[in-house]
């Protein structure tokens, strides 16, 4: 291959040509002039023998290339073909671009005229859309679009980087010449660090005045919060690309745009959570620059100052320590916490606010003992608040509670006892509080063996968490034989995965079928006025034996003559062809899944795969039974872990047996109703990005 240099840039001969034939030149125009440009006149057989063209292949581009004034050739013979040089040929083609634009703005009403005049019929479209744009030039220019659409109301969480970026790429500058602005409401949230000071100085003199943009208060909200647009409250731009830094390249831009109510309104709602819990930008440059905070306010850079801080406080607490911590620092509260309540009163509430995770659920359930703990997202930044009168805030605490007093704790800590600011970050993780979902009591991966029927033994009591309803569940054996293979590796999954892809036999009668699996157990708080229920997202690969398919599978707790149990009552699918009886025989037999099959078409169910997320949206009601339908929603799992691989066969009483292959990952829940949304713990999701199956009916 080729190398050439380019400044101090080493360019490859593929990407010249890649260069060449986006400037318009057909793939072999563009071998044939690189080849002359760096070789010099050529006659036809020397172009043909170096380039390994034929005389078919050769003579039309020559021509071409001519007619395009970019190869010449002297009146003598034998011809000798020669390239202009390669900056003429830029010159040549913007000119031919300048005169394109031109043409089009002269005739631009005659082809809208001619456009209007065509009438076809009108096509049934779905009125709602889930589409993923990736790359950076992309994802600015639907920004700005969504500007030019809006007409009431446009709001966007952004980081300082990419909120400078915008204006580089001319979106503030949309804002400016919107010809509503005067009646639009145009909303920012962006980050304000000390150490780009003059940045947001800079950027905040050329924020026009019909827009508005605040900073985030870090004592009162969370140090990771999303990245989106919202136009009107009915469109969102959301980025789905984890934050590491700076964003160099194009491709590191992936974002999911839709009109999904379920998506856009919660997070609506979170926008709007987060404005009012901002700062005026300006204010913030102010306290930057002055460095006056608020009253009793302390940014602690010292860890011993710190730690000395905050077990003062510690040893005062009489009434309520309220925490927010992350999974890893989870375990620092098992042994100081007792101590504390002991000491200070026995009436002391602990509440305790982290991710739940495989790794971390043994030191919560001991926690339960004296405190109550519950599930939320990661990304909340680490927070205590004592009696209501104390705030703490720790920007890298890796051990808060222990007493051990290195660099390591205490490495910036924010505290103050201003009511004004312990209220508004009390206030806002109450409103967490009563969101978050309990934790579950056991793994998911403890005591599942994925695929197996649905049948329960029975239950005394339906007042039980969603975690003790899916361990009874789980540990169900409602198989004839069940045997789990722990030898088998993760290449050996994949190995068999690509097997099935390169086969050509369809004669076979075994059913194999290649597909993505998540489970979600779900436990809807009572604004759902919902059951609790497990979701099976399954998305079945083209190569399975009857194609490609996206099916949901529902499973409600109910109340049956032998007690409580998990029964599967409903599946939707859109692939007509799928065999219904291979659902009937297997492990829905006897269930009232197996005789509510619901095709639908495939815009009503949408699935995306971003990484090792799972994400399924329906747009469509669910009937779960004669009292219950559950209505358009969206269910994501979030993988976390290490990979596990497993091979599982099932032997069912109809005879039918399953050999299942399969890697997978633990994985966090959410659920988005129309109007809430549900963040399960690490404890009740599990994905399986790799599963091969392989169905022996009788």
């Amino acid at each position: 291959m080729c190398i050439l240099k380019w400044g101090k840039i080493e360019v490859s001969q593929e990407k010249m040509l890649k260069v060449l034939t986006e400037l318009g030149l057909k793939k072999t125009e563009a071998k044939i002039y690189f080849y002359l440009s760096k070789r010099g006149p050529k006659q036809a057989h020397e172009i043909m023998k170096a380039l390994n063209m034929k005389k078919q292949q050769l003579y039309p581009s020559i021509k071409s290339l001519q007619n395009k004034a970019i190869i010449k050739s002297p009146l003598d013979r034998p011809a000798r073909f020669s390239a202009i040089p390669f900056e003429n040929v830029l010159d040549l083609f913007a000119r031919a671009k300048m005169e394109e634009a031109k043409m089009i703005r002269r005739n631009k009403e005659k082809i809208l005229s001619d456009w209007e005049s065509i009438n076809l019929p009108p096509l049934k479209r779905s009125s709602v859309f889930l589409n993923v744009i990736k790359g950076r030039k992309y994802v600015y220019s639907k920004i700005q679009q969504m500007i030019q659409e809006t007409t009431s109301q446009f709001s966007a969480i952004s980081d300082l980087s990419d909120l400078i970026r915008s204006e580089q790429f001319g979106v503030l500058d949309t804002i400016q010449s919107h010809p509503k602005k005067s009646v639009i409401k145009f909303r920012i949230i962006t980050e304000a660090p000390k150490h780009y000071l003059k940045a947001i100085k800079k950027l905040s003199k050329s924020i026009s005045p019909q827009l508005e943009l605040k900073a985030l208060n870090t004592n009162v909200g969370s140090s990771l919060v999303p990245r989106m647009v919202i136009r009107d409250n009915n469109e969102i731009l959301y980025f789905v690309t984890e934050r590491k830094g700076e964003l160099k390249e194009q491709n590191e831009y992936n974002c999911l745009f839709t009109n999904y109510t379920t998506i856009v309104k919660p997070l609506s709602n979170v926008f709007e959570e987060l404005w009012q819990n901002s700062s005026d930008v300006r204010q913030k440059i102010r306290e930057i620059e002055t460095g006056i905070f608020p009253k009793k306010t302390l940014i602690i850079k010292d860890s011993a100052e710190a730690q000395a801080k905050y077990n003062e406080v510690l040893k005062t607490a009489k009434k309520e320590i309220l925490i927010v911590t992350s999974a890893d620092r989870l375990k620092d509260f098992q042994k100081t916490l007792p101590e504390i309540r002991v000491l200070n009163s026995q009436n002391l509430s602990i509440r305790i606010l982290s991710p739940i995770t495989k790794e971390n659920l043994k030191v919560a359930n001991k926690l339960l003992s004296h405190s109550q703990v519950r599930h939320i997202p990661q990304g909340y930044l680490d927070t205590i608040i004592i009696d209501n009168d104390h705030l703490f805030q720790f920007s890298d605490p890796t051990s808060i509670m222990n007493g051990v007093e290195t660099e390591q704790n205490f490495k910036i800590t924010f505290y103050t006892d201003n009511p004004e600011y312990v209220i508004k970050a009390k206030n806002m993780l109450e409103n967490i509080w009563r969101n978050s979902s309990d934790i579950s009591r056991n793994s998911i991966e403890s005591v599942f063996d994925p695929l197996h029927s649905f049948s329960l033994p029975p239950k005394s009591t339906s007042n039980c968490t969603s975690s003790e309803v899916l361990c009874d569940y789980l540990k169900s054996k409602p198989v004839v034989s069940r045997t789990i293979h722990g030898e088998v590796t993760e290449k050996e999954v994949v190995a068999k995965i690509i097997d099935l892809h390169q086969s050509e036999d369809s004669s076979s009668k075994v059913v194999k079928c290649y597909c993505k699996i998540g489970y979600a157990a779900i436990n809807p708080p009572s604004q759902f006025d919902l059951p609790k229920m497990l979701i099976v997202i399954t998305q079945i690969d083209k190569k399975s034996s009857f194609g490609a398919e996206d099916r949901l599978v529902f499973h409600i707790w109910q109340k049956t003559k032998e007690g409580f149990r998990y029964i599967p009552v409903a599946i939707i699918g859109d692939n007509p062809n799928f065999p219904v009886e291979i659902l009937e025989k297997g492990q829905f037999n006897d269930t009232p899944a197996a005789t509510n099959f619901q095709l639908v078409r495939r815009e009503e169910i949408q699935f995306q795969l971003y990484g090792n997320t799972f994400l399924a949206h329906w747009t469509i009601p669910i009937t779960l039974s004669k009292k219950i339908t559950l209505p358009p929603g969206t269910v994501i799992l979030e993988a976390y872990g290490e990979v596990k691989t497993k091979r599982v066969h099932l032997h069912y009483p109809t005879g039918a047996r399953y050999d299942i292959f399969y890697n997978a990952f633990d994985s966090f829940v959410t659920y988005m109703h129309e109007s809430s949304k549900y963040t399960g713990p690490g404890t009740d999701g599990l994905f399986l990005r790799d599963a091969f199956i392989e169905i022996f009916l009788p």
